[in-house]
């Protein structure tokens, strides 16, 4: 496993503990480790959902969601939450090793 792989895998496992990453979600786990290593624990909201809106155009081009966060209603937004802390947390393990 490449190290992109084990952030994006560790991301995972902080949103979903003991379940494996599924093929279909990789590349949005993937992002996500970019995300970790260039943002770091400065990863918004914000960021996160750009990131799931780049990903879900290749995967579901006619996704609802595909907007500016900023369109997003108060609960949708919210659903980034425990990806944001999950990217955070993996960022400043990174950054400490």
């Amino acid at each position: 496993m490449t190290y992109i792989e084990e952030i994006a895998s560790s991301i995972h496992r902080r949103v979903y503990p003991g379940r494996s990453l599924p093929d279909d979600d990789r590349g949005l786990y993937l992002i996500y480790a970019v995300l970790a290593l260039t943002v770091g624990a400065e990863v918004t909201r914000n960021h996160v959902h750009d990131a799931w809106s780049a990903w879900k155009a290749m995967t579901d081009p006619g996704h609802e969601s595909i907007r500016p966060f900023d369109e997003l209603g108060t609960e949708v937004q919210r659903e980034d939450e425990p990806f944001v802390a999950a990217i955070r947390e993996a960022a400043n393990q990174v950054k400490g090793s």
